[in-house]
């Protein structure tokens, strides 16, 4: 059931993302910022995601950094699915999340990106999330 709940959360994302990306071509720059903000500003319960049994509902910038800190997969797994989905021709993103000293990469970074979107999120248990999400075409 917890894994059923899990795909259609992620589904739900990816799709809203997909939306995005096929109807707002003014501005690229801020499509990217806002595919990051769709991500991590949303919200799951810890148990959702692994965490064990709280309900505990949670920004998905909260579990990144969580992740990131404890360096247990999980993010990258979520993420990797989702932005696949989005992006899904080869090599198509680069995605770096930044929180105290640690750091995680989905994806080589290259110079040649398209679009990029440098975000910071505020993260509940302290410090900031910093997200660089670069899309290339």
């Amino acid at each position: 059931m917890v894994d059923a709940v899990f795909v259609i959360i992620l589904l739900s994302l990816a799709s809203a993302l997909i939306v995005q990306a096929d109807f707002d071509t003014e501005n690229e720059s801020n499509r990217t910022a806002d595919s990051c903000d769709l991500i991590f500003e949303s919200k799951m319960s810890q148990k959702e995601f692994g965490y064990g049994p709280d309900d505990r509902v949670m920004a998905i910038s909260d579990l990144a950094a969580a992740s990131i800190s404890m360096d247990d997969g999980k993010i990258s797994e979520y993420l990797r699915k989702m932005l696949d989905a989005v992006y899904p021709w080869e090599n198509g993103y680069s995605l770096t999340m930044e929180y105290g000293n640690d750091a995680l990469q989905l994806n080589e970074y290259g110079q040649n990106y398209s679009e990029k979107a440098v975000r910071t999120y505020p993260v509940e248990f302290g410090g900031e999330l910093r997200v660089t999400l670069a899309v290339y075409r």
